[in-house]
Parts: structure tokens; C-alpha cells; sequence
């Protein structure tokens, strides 16, 4: 891509960082956290490559925070391996978080199984995780649709959870620091694993996050979809049981009508308990407006968001948009990236920020709010967002021609 003069207004691209070609597969499946800031200001990023041959390799990338890889991590900045070194039984990484001390959890599906495993910070395998085997494997027994592993979430003492699918139910596990099932969460026979039917039909989890709220007891929020693709969002206390004060007995579903459902692609959680979603409608992204919703601590309505209502961004200049990743910045302000619609298969590189409020689209950001970008003969997505300590956003873009890492200010 070519490169231009140097940046210097909020949602300007900033050339000086430049574009950053990665080259690995970066999973697409629903939530943000394919990549994240450590304590040094370091991007890590998750993905996996495939040969010629068919085996596939977990992939982790550090830049510094200047766009340079990281020299000091793996080889060239870069890391590869194998799920099973000895065995070279490959995987697809589908999530990380990164714990205080830099270390660097990964999970995906191998051999249609959940995996989690640990790399030290620099880069190297943990082999004293999960009791020495240097990597836990939830025994799921993955098939069908179940087979779309979501992400993975760290608890404030560190203990790790991860969803995913079983045949027609939603599942999430929860491990110790050290990568052991927890048995404390769930049935005490049920391994660290708890499974969920709501009644409505084959659900899916895509993305776990923990509420420290400053106004009730933590809690744990999952994104989920059912059948027939509408959002669900659900509530769990800590030990793995539904929050049936939240919502319809501990969850809620999203549509915009009745057979018009929204489909969320990433949730986040405020301070004092309130949920937002990000996301699209369902019947396709042509004409379809770019969706944030905000339930309260209740399930219900937030009326301090957008007037109770949920955004529905039309952005009357694009032909359609959907939101991929939602980040709440530091000043509060949420940035949403995916992509905007040129046609049933051309979807281009979309980055909108609105007032922490939802009552409108942030003006002092790119050209009303968002920033647009279309390449010709490329078309790209959002995929992952994460704020600097400035405030400037790095972002996660897969195009036609691979995954790449860019900054725009702020």
C-alpha cells in the first residue's frame, strides 16, 4: 500500500508506523482478542499459518510500539509451533490474553478439541503449565458447527475462562492460573466445564467477560448466538450458574423484528455492570445499519445510552455496515472497526467512533465520526482494535491479500 505524508489529526492514518503484513491466517470468528497490548506497550498478535502440505502452526507476532518486530521475541519477532511439538499435531489459534507477567495464553481447536496452552514472554513454551504437560485440552469432543472455538478471558486472580460449543449447547470452561480445571466452577463432577440449554435451539459462545462491578457481585458475561443467529447475551454468577436476575431468567435476545436478527460480533463491559454489543443485522450487511446496543445491570434498556435505544448507524454516504470489534477508550468514547459494504461480496475497512453516551458519532474523529477505506482492487475488514497509552488505536485489518497492522491517531 502506498505510503503518505505524515499524520497529525484525530482518525488520520499514521504512515510513519506504516502498513505491517503479517504473515499468518487470523481467525475470524466473532469477539475481539486476537491481539493485545502487554505491560511494555508491545502488540501481540495470534494466528496460524498452513503449508503446502496441510499442516497448520500456531503463530504469535510482538511489534514494539513503534510497528518494528520484535527482535527479542522468537525468531525475528515471530513465533511458530506445533499444538504437539513431538507429534507435530498442528492447530488453529482462535483467541490469547495476556497474564501481568507479560506471559501469553493461546486457544484454538486441535484434533476437534479445545486447547489452551502458555508461552513465556519471550516467547518460549511454558512447559510447566497445566501441571507440566505445558498444555490443557478440554476433552470436547468438537463436531458440526461446534467446531467455531470463541476466545478466551482472564479473571482478575488470573484464573482462565474459555467458551466454545458442544453439538446443540454453549459451553464455558474455567482453568486455575496454572492451567488446571477448576472444580469449583460448575458441578463438582463436571470437570471446570459448564454447558448451557436455553430452549432455543443450538447455541454457540463466542466471547466471555468478567464483570468487576462497582454496584453488584462479578459476574460473567458470554456473546452467544442461537439457531437462528440472534444474539443472545447471557449473565453467569462466578460459580458457573445463571444469573436469573439478569435479563429473561439470565439472559437476553436481541432482533430488530421478528425474523431480522442482529448479529453481535463482540461485547464489552462497563465499570458499574452495564453490557454493550456490537454488530450488524442479520439478513445481510447490504443496506443494514452498523448496531451498538447497551443493556443495564438489569437486562433491561440502558436509558443512559442513546435514550434506551440501540444505535442503529445508517451511515446514509456507504451502502451498509456492520461493527466487528467494540473497544471502550480510555476517555470512554467507543470505537467500533469492521467494515462497510460496496457490494454482496466487496466489504472495505470501516473504523467509527461514537460519545461514551451513543447519542452521536464523535465529529472530531476522521470525516463525521468514522474513517473509510477502500483499496482498489482489495477488499479488507476490521478485525481487532487496541488504544496505546496516547490514545492512538492499533488496528487488526484482514484484506484480500492477508492480515495487517496499522495505527491510526487519535
Amino acid at each position: 500500500m502506498t505510503l503518505q505524508s505524515a499524520a497529525k489529526l484525530p482518525g488520520d492514518i499514521d504512515y510513519e508506523y506504516g502498513f505491517i503484513p503479517l504473515n499468518m491466517h487470523v481467525s475470524q470468528t466473532k469477539g475481539r482478542g486476537v491481539m493485545q497490548l502487554d505491560s511494555a506497550g508491545r502488540l501481540v498478535v495470534v494466528g496460524y499459518s498452513i503449508s503446502d502440505l496441510g499442516f497448520s502452526q500456531i503463530v504469535i507476532t510482538r511489534l514494539l510500539p513503534t510497528g518494528k518486530f520484535d527482535q527479542d521475541f522468537g525468531v525475528n519477532g515471530v513465533v511458530k509451533l506445533y499444538v504437539d511439538e513431538e507429534l507435530m499435531i498442528g492447530g488453529v489459534a482462535t483467541g490469547m490474553a495476556i497474564t501481568k507477567d507479560d506471559e501469553i495464553l493461546v486457544c484454538g481447536i486441535a484434533n476437534r478439541d479445545v486447547f489452551v496452552l502458555r508461552c513465556l514472554a519471550n516467547g518460549d513454551r511454558d512447559l510447566s503449565f497445566a501441571e507440566g504437560r505445558g498444555i490443557t485440552y478440554l476433552d470436547a469432543k468438537l463436531a458440526g458447527r461446534a467446531q467455531e472455538v470463541g476466545k478466551i478471558t482472564l479473571q482478575p486472580d488470573g484464573k482462565i475462562l474459555v467458551v466454545y460449543a458442544t453439538d446443540l449447547r454453549g459451553a464455558i470452561a474455567r482453568l486455575s492460573a496454572q492451567g488446571v480445571p477448576d472444580l469449583s466452577f460448575g458441578e463438582p463432577d463436571g470437570g471446570g466445564v459448564v454447558e448451557y440449554d436455553l430452549g432455543l435451539g443450538a447455541l454457540v459462545f463466542h466471547k466471555a467477560a468478567y464483570i468487576q462491578s462497582t454496584e453488584q457481585d462479578d459476574r460473567i458475561c458470554i456473546l452467544a448466538e442461537d439457531e437462528n443467529r440472534a444474539t443472545i447475551v447471557i449473565r453467569l454468577h462466578t460459580n458457573g450458574t445463571l444469573d436469573r436476575s439478569f435479563g429473561w431468567q439470565g439472559y437476553v435476545r436481541e432482533e430488530m423484528a421478528p425474523g431480522s436478527p442482529i448479529m453481535g460480533f463482540d461485547l464489552c463491559v462497563r465499570a458499574d455492570g452495564s453490557v454493550l454489543f456490537c454488530g450488524g443485522e442479520g439478513s445481510g450487511f447490504i443496506t443494514s445499519p452498523l448496531w451498538i446496543a447497551q443493556y443495564n445491570p438489569h437486562g433491561g434498556p440502558d436509558q443512559r445510552f442513546n435514550g434506551g435505544k440501540p444505535v442503529e448507524d445508517h451511515m446514509q454516504d456507504l451502502k451498509g455496515a456492520v461493527g466487528r470489534a467494540l473497544l471502550i477508550a480510555h476517555d470512554g468514547k467507543l470505537v467500533v472497526v469492521g467494515g462497510w459494504v460496496d457490494g454482496p461480496l466487496d466489504m472495505h475497512f470501516l473504523i467509527a467512533r461514537y460519545l461514551s453516551d451513543g447519542s452521536a458519532r464523535d465529529s472530531a474523529f476522521g470525516t463525521d465520526g468514522k474513517v473509510v477505506l477502500k483499496w482498489q482492487g482489495i477488499t479488507s475488514r476490521g478485525i481487532d482494535v487496541a488504544a496505546q497509552a496516547d490514545g492512538s488505536l492499533l488496528v487488526l485489518a484482514m484484506t484480500s491479500q492477508g492480515a495487517e497492522v496499522f495505527r491510526i491517531l487519535a
